[in-house]
């Protein structure tokens, strides 16, 4: 299910041992984010009422108020353009088109009526971190439908962009520029929420290209697919070019070597 292109090469073992850990941790950042917004997309903000969603147990920014929920206007035909919610330290601009449950566009969002919620999602923010720090760019086309039964399932497609720098070690300054695409597939949220936390099923996948700089000079490069997959519990399994780790929903962490710096 993952791979690592050979073809790119110029970094050792030990190199690539430490390319997997950083792509890991700037996955699981992506992940926390993705679940965020399909878990609260934020409806709340045009003036209807929520559809029973709220994030997981530590999630930040959640709530719409002055100055987080964002400004919505209707585009016409049903469609309405939200900027400039404030979660986790990211700007995110929405533009969401509701469908009830034979397909058929709707002009607002309808509790007991709409069935599916589709999704354009721009982001763009800076992550610190203890020991590192990263500006990112993420766009999203997702969708989330089901919301008349009690499961939902988003599926859909991202890019993202992350420059993403630690602390000098060893004399030694290393910048990691990552350049890929995701795909959401069946992600299954149950329905209420205080009983089903987390996802119930489902994967993110998604493959990166990474470029390696030490003291502004090129290292190596790297193409890498990283899988993550849920299973209705607190600890998604990652698995990046054959090593695995398990991410932790509630403490929003990747478990493991990585210590709790890494959080």
């Amino acid at each position: 299910a993952t791979a690592c292109d050979d073809r790119i090469t110029g970094l050792s073992e030990l190199e690539l041992a430490a390319l997997r850990a950083e792509v890991a941790l700037v996955t699981a950042d992506g992940v926390f984010q993705d679940i965020s917004i399909l878990q609260d997309p934020g409806i709340q903000d045009l003036g209807f009422g929520g559809v029973g969603m709220r994030g997981l147990a530590g999630d930040a920014g959640l709530e719409a108020g002055p100055g987080q929920g964002g400004q919505c206007q209707g585009q016409g035909q049903g469609s309405w353009r939200c900027q400039g919610m404030l979660r986790d330290g990211f700007t995110i601009d929405r533009t969401v088109t509701f469908f009830d449950i034979n397909g058929l566009q709707m002009e607002a969002f309808e509790e007991g009526v709409t069935d599916k919620i589709a999704m354009v999602v721009d982001a763009s923010g800076t992550v610190e971190r203890n020991f590192w720090s990263a500006t990112i760019t993420r766009h999203r086309d997702m969708t989330l439908e089901g919301l008349t039964t009690d499961r939902h399932t988003a599926n859909g497609t991202k890019t993202e962009e992350v420059s993403r720098s630690g602390n000098p070690q060893d004399g030694i300054e290393r910048s990691f520029a990552m350049t890929g695409s995701a795909t959401i597939q069946n992600l299954v949220h149950g329905v209420p929420r205080s009983e089903y936390p987390y996802p119930l099923d489902g994967t993110i996948t998604r493959h990166v290209h990474v470029v390696v700089m030490e003291n502004g000079t090129l290292k190596g490069e790297r193409d890498v697919t990283a899988v993550i997959t849920f299973n209705g519990t607190q600890f998604a399994t990652m698995t990046v070019d054959g090593e695995s780790w398990q991410i932790d929903l509630t403490k929003r962490r990747v478990m493991g070597r990585f210590g709790p710096h890494h959080g």
